[in-house]
């Protein structure tokens, strides 16, 4: 009985596991933008946003690939637009980056708007995604 109960809590652990590392369908890929969450004013730091594929595909390196940086004003961004050049290839997938400095105290959030071509050995496919980071700046 103890078996039982142990292999359900572990099979049910897993799952939870699974769909939190679940990539969208429609994005084939999982999508990260990161920063540190605090800044002090004058402080800088960097902003990179990866993209890592689904088995079976890749970034294409020779698609365009942008992303697009905006925000309210808190920040100062190094680079609004980003493409192949400013990225590092990362096994199949690709990390770009910038900077972020901290202008004046207060809450600040980064959107980035991202296009992208992702290939199989059969098919390229454009895709496009949003994400965003809150900052903060003391």
């Amino acid at each position: 009985m103890k078996s039982l109960i142990l292999c359900l809590t572990f099979l049910g652990l897993n799952a939870t596991a699974a769909e939190a590392a679940k990539i969208d369908p429609k994005e084939k890929a999982e999508l990260t933008l990161k920063a540190p969450d605090k800044l002090k004013v004058k402080q800088t730091a960097e902003i990179s946003f990866s993209i890592k594929p689904e088995k079976g595909w890749k970034v294409s390196f020779e698609a365009p690939l942008s992303v697009k940086l905006s925000n309210a004003g808190k920040v100062v961004i190094g680079k609004r637009k980003l493409g192949i050049k400013d990225g590092k290839k990362d096994g199949k997938g690709i990390v770009l980056s910038t900077t972020v400095e901290g202008s004046s105290s207060g809450a600040d959030t980064v959107k980035a708007k991202a296009v992208y071509f992702l290939c199989t050995d059969d098919v390229c496919k454009r895709f496009s995604a949003s994400r965003e980071i809150a900052l903060k700046v003391k």
